[in-house]
Parts: structure tokens; sequence; C-alpha cells
């Protein structure tokens, strides 16, 4: 299979891992889950692949269960993920890449999982909450484009 080789966000679906969902790194024998994809949209990454991971260590461990269950709407259950009872294959996700210098060589990194549509998740703001950070941001906003556009140094007031 050919791997991504490029920086971007890519719309993917999950494919099986090789070697299971669940992992330890080589290097610091860390856990971590093993997401593998291949990019679904046109374009010159077409059919590449590419592997998230998301580690369960102290320090990573929330935010890589947050992610499985915004992303996949996972349940927590990391045993039956293990054991193959419950499946990320097949289901779509979007993917951000970058490229990366690690053990002097330069890489190409999932260094984003989300939901297809990107990344963090919005809503429309009310329309009161709305109006009032327009009242109070528009006039700021037009003296920095002015100052902007005049070449001079602007000075930003704080929200």
């Amino acid at each position: 299979m050919k791997y991504i080789n490029s920086e971007g966000s890519f719309d993917c679906i999950v494919t099986e891992p090789t070697a299971g969902w669940i992992g330890e790194s080589e290097e610091k024998g860390s856990p971590f889950v093993r997401i593998p994809v291949q990019v679904t949209e046109d374009g010159a990454e077409k059919g590449s692949g590419a592997v998230w991971m998301g580690y369960l260590t102290n320090a990573a461990f929330d935010r890589t269960i947050k992610v499985l269950v915004e992303v996949f709407g996972f349940n927590g259950d990391l045993a039956s993920l293990a054991t193959g009872k419950q499946t990320f294959k097949d289901k779509p996700c979007s993917i951000t890449t970058e490229f990366e210098e690690y053990n002097n060589k330069r890489r190409c990194k999932v260094k984003w999982l989300n939901a297809v549509g990107g990344g963090a998740s919005a809503k429309p703001m009310e329309a009161s909450k709305l109006q009032s950070l327009l009242d109070r941001l528009t006039p700021q906003a037009i003296k920095v484009a002015k100052m902007a556009g005049s070449g001079k140094p602007s000075i930003l007031v704080p929200f």
C-alpha cells in the first residue's frame, strides 16, 4: 500500500489493522489505539494509507478516548475493541497530516483524527449573543483594518 506523503486534510475510511487495534510503541512500550485509514477523496493521495495512533498513557488517555467518542461514537470498552467484538472498520473519518523530523528523518504523520467534515465542532451562535459580540468588536475591527491599510502599527484592546 502507498502511504500518504503530503500535508493536508483528507477524508478517509478506516481499514482493518494488521496487528490489532491496540498496540505498544517499540521505543517506550507506550500503549496506543491504532486507527489505519485509506484516503477516499479524489486527488493525488486517493487510495493512500496512514495510521493514527492515540496513546493510552496517563498524559494522553482522556484525549484519546474523547477523540474516539467524537469521531466514532466509541463506548470506551477497550477490551471489546481488543478482542474484535467492537471495530471501527469501514467507518468514515477525516485526518490531518503534517511533516515532522524523527530520528533525523522527515516523515509524514497523522496529527489529527476528526469526524468527516473537519475539526472542532461548531454551532451557530445565538442571535442575541452574536449581536452583542458584533457590537463590542466591530468598532475595534474597523480601527485595526484602517491601521493595517495605512501601514501604521495598531494597538489591540483585549476583550
